[in-house]
């Protein structure tokens, strides 16, 4: 390897190892002649056009994240795993993120590690937290998320092992006309649904059967479970 490369290799080792990297990250001149080099010399992993990865020792995806420097947040029923003592086990990952191709370009690293990687551009606020090297979203974004997904289940099961700590009073006042995809009901009146019968109280019932009945579904098991 010539030198200026061996010098470039290190300086990317540097400030990114493990992590995904395009051009505008490197600042350096010539940094897409030398980035394509450093690929043909197999020092380098090309992801897709534009996008690098630089290498590092990882035993899983969420090593891989901790590593990769760009932003992302896990999000939806990957957020809901954590909150909810991993009630519903899932193999696959889902994040938010805001730059297009980043996006694709995680998800294309995945392909080739063998994970299921899901990331989704964003432009909406993002709510979150630190949490062991990682991002993720606040317990209560996490349950607008999986119902937005129909993803009861998770959704329900923060809101059981949560009880004492979740703000559902601010989540139901910032999502008050908010409706589920594909139906007239609104999230506030799954929420308040939902809430009263994990706290045993009476509950207005739910006016479409199809969605109720999946609530009703979800519930049963959260609470027989939880």
């Amino acid at each position: 390897m010539k030198p200026y490369l061996r010098k470039f290799k290190r300086h990317l080792e540097t400030r990114f190892k493990g992590s995904l990297v395009k051009v505008s990250h490197v600042g350096k001149p010539h940094a897409k002649e030398y980035l394509s080099s450093l690929v043909k010399e197999g020092a380098l992993e090309r992801v897709m056009w534009g996008w690098y990865w630089v290498p590092a020792k990882m035993s899983d995806v969420y090593d891989f994240l901790r590593m990769d420097m760009n932003f992302k947040v896990l999000s939806g029923q990957t957020a809901a795993s954590i909150w909810n003592g991993d009630f519903i086990h899932r193999d696959s990952c889902v994040l938010k993120v805001r730059d297009r191709s980043y996006a694709k370009a995680l998800e294309r690293f995945g392909e080739t590690r063998g994970w299921e990687i899901h990331a989704e551009y964003t432009t909406e606020e993002l709510r979150y937290v630190g949490m062991e090297g990682l991002l993720v979203e606040t317990m209560e974004q996490a349950v607008v998320d999986c119902l937005r997904r129909y993803a009861f289940h998770d959704a329900f099961a923060i809101l059981y092992h949560n009880k004492d700590e979740i703000g559902l009073t601010e989540v139901k006042r910032r999502h008050y006309w908010e409706r589920l995809p594909r139906s007239n009901i609104r999230l506030r009146q799954i929420l308040e649904y939902a809430w009263s019968r994990i706290m045993g109280q009476p509950a207005r019932s739910i006016r479409d059967e199809y969605v109720k009945r999946n609530v009703d579904e979800a519930l049963d098991r959260v609470i027989a479970l939880g």
